[in-house]
This record gives structure tokens, C-alpha cells and sequence, in this order.
């Protein structure tokens, strides 16, 4: 009777033993899918409640994209999400420290816009010239925009940083980026804090208009009126 007893003891514990160890890898195989699964959820633009559980949930999980996704959401009050920028900002940066570009310039533009009542330019900036060495083309233009200054004048330190804008514009005009395009464009064209160069800036004011940069289109299409008003009143 002691050893049948024993016996269905043992079976017992090894049934709880077993069925713990189902359960926890059960667990494991659901949050390594939510984990997985994160991501591609975030990206759908449907709002739905099972795009919401699995990105936010992948979130939780330390997923920097997830992260980013969500803070977009709360920044942006998109995809029935109400605008919170503590929030935003929070997955921001946890994103950003975990080296998502995309989530270093929104915490960069969020600090330097002063959208949470106050600025943090020191904060902003550190984040903008991080996601800059990736060489990324958004960041590498807000740089070049937080660089120039349109009024140098003759000042060594107005001139120098205008150079490195203007460096930071070309390497991103060079990978298409139309914004960085039209700037070079403008700065050259009318010698803005540079040498005046009106073929270069033609250039490129002409790669963001080919490009459908609607701020090109709009100066290329106000220079042709300008023009035909010329050739008729000289006419």
C-alpha cells in the first residue's frame, strides 16, 4: 500500500512538474510571437484591437520598433490613440537608446520644437547629430538647418558652420533627399551664407522639382511668370 501510495505521489508531482513546464514554455512561445509578430503589427495603418495588443505588447517587450511605432501613435493622436506626449516621448527614447534613427530624430524634433510647453535644445541636439552619423538623409538636413545661418556676415564661426551645413545638405541632396535638393538650390542660386553659383543652384533647384518637391514646383513655376512679365514689359 506504501509503495502504491509513493508511487502515485510521484506521478502526481511529475504531472504538475511537466504541466508547469508545458505552461511555461507555452508562455515563452506566446511572448517570443508577440515579440516577433510586434513590428509587423505596428506597421499596419488599420486600426484594429489586435494590431493594438500585439504592438503594444511587443512594446512591452522591449522591442525598440514597437516602441517607436507607439510613440508615433501617441504623438501624432493617430490610430484612435489620443496625443500624449509624455508617452511619446518615453518610447521615444527608449527606441532611440537602442539605435532606431527614426526614433532619434522625432525625439530630436520634440525637444527642439518645444512642443511639451518647454525645449530641450542641448537634448534635441545631442539626438539629431546621433541619428545624423547614420547618415541618414532627414537628419542630416536638420542638422544642416539648425547649422546655417542666413545672415553670417563676416563671422569666422557663421562661416564655418554654414560650410558644414552646406556639406551636411549636399550628402543628403546626393541621396535624393528633395528638401536638401531645394535648400543647396536656393543657396546657391541666390548666394545665400555661400558663393553665389546660379548653374549649380539651377542644378538643383531643377533635381527637387524633377524630384515633385512641391516647394520647387512652386518657385519654378512664380520664376517662369516672372519671367514672361519681364520679356512682355521689355517687349
Amino acid at each position: 500500500m506504501r509503495a502504491f501510495l509513493k508511487s502515485l505521489l510521484k506521478l502526481s508531482y511529475l504531472s504538475v512538474a511537466t504541466g508547469s513546464v508545458l505552461f511555461g514554455l507555452f508562455l515563452a512561445g506566446a511572448l517570443a510571437l508577440t515579440y516577433a509578430m510586434g513590428e509587423t503589427s505596428c506597421r499596419d495603418d488599420k486600426y484594429n484591437n489586435t494590431r493594438t495588443y500585439l504592438c503594444e505588447g511587443a512594446a512591452k517587450l522591449g522591442h525598440p520598433l514597437a516602441s517607436f511605432y507607439v510613440a508615433t501613435d501617441h504623438h501624432f493622436g493617430q490610430h484612435a490613440y489620443e496625443v500624449d506626449l509624455g508617452r511619446a516621448v518615453s518610447e521615444y527614447r527608449f527606441a532611440a537608446r537602442h539605435g532606431v534613427t527614426k526614433a532619434q530624430i522625432n525625439l530630436a524634433e520634440v525637444l527642439l520644437s518645444g512642443e511639451r510647453e518647454t525645449s530641450d535644445v542641448i537634448d534635441g541636439l545631442d539626438w539629431i547629430i546621433q541619428a545624423a552619423k547614420t547618415d541618414d538623409p532627414k537628419a542630416l538636413y536638420r542638422l544642416g538647418k539648425l547649422l546655417f545661418n542666413q545672415e553670417e556676415g563676416d563671422r569666422h564661426f557663421e562661416t564655418s558652420k554654414n560650410k558644414q551645413a552646406i556639406g551636411l545638405f549636399k550628402r543628403a541632396a546626393d541621396k535624393g533627399h528633395e528638401p536638401s535638393q531645394f535648400a543647396l538650390g536656393l543657396i546657391y542660386y541666390f548666394g545665400i551664407g555661400a558663393e553665389e553659383d546660379e548653374p549649380l543652384g539651377i542644378h538643383w533647384i531643377n533635381e527637387a522639382y524633377e524630384a515633385g518637391y512641391n516647394p520647387a514646383a512652386e518657385f519654378v513655376d512664380d520664376f517662369n511668370k516672372a519671367s514672361r512679365k519681364t520679356d512682355e514689359n521689355s517687349g
